[in-house]
């Protein structure tokens, strides 16, 4: 193999490292920053409500996947808490339970 070849394929070598480094470095550091819990009591009966569930937890894992949210300078994750809020059942919706 000739110079070039190896230091063409050292630089390839060397960027892989840092940007494997620098990737898992910062999925580490979301890992450890404390999550903000977001509540979402969603109608599971009814198919609105299921859409908006999967909605809610695809914007959830976007938001994380690009670094979480920026909270005074230190990125943190979002964690989702869905709970059905039954409103296809009679009596009291279980909304205005929870306010």
């Amino acid at each position: 193999m000739s110079g070039k070849v190896i230091k063409a394929m050292a630089g390839v070598f060397g960027l892989a490292l840092f940007l494997s480094i620098f990737l898992f470095g910062a999925v580490s550091v979301l890992a450890k920053a404390k999550p903000i819990l977001v509540g979402a009591p969603v109608p599971r009966a009814s198919a609105y409500g299921q859409n908006g569930e999967r909605g809610l937890i695809m914007a959830v894992e976007e938001v994380n996947a690009a670094g979480g949210v920026n909270v005074g300078g230190t990125m943190r994750p979002i964690r989702l808490e869905i709970i059905d809020s039954r409103d296809e059942e009679p009596g009291v919706p279980t909304s205005s339970v929870l306010l």
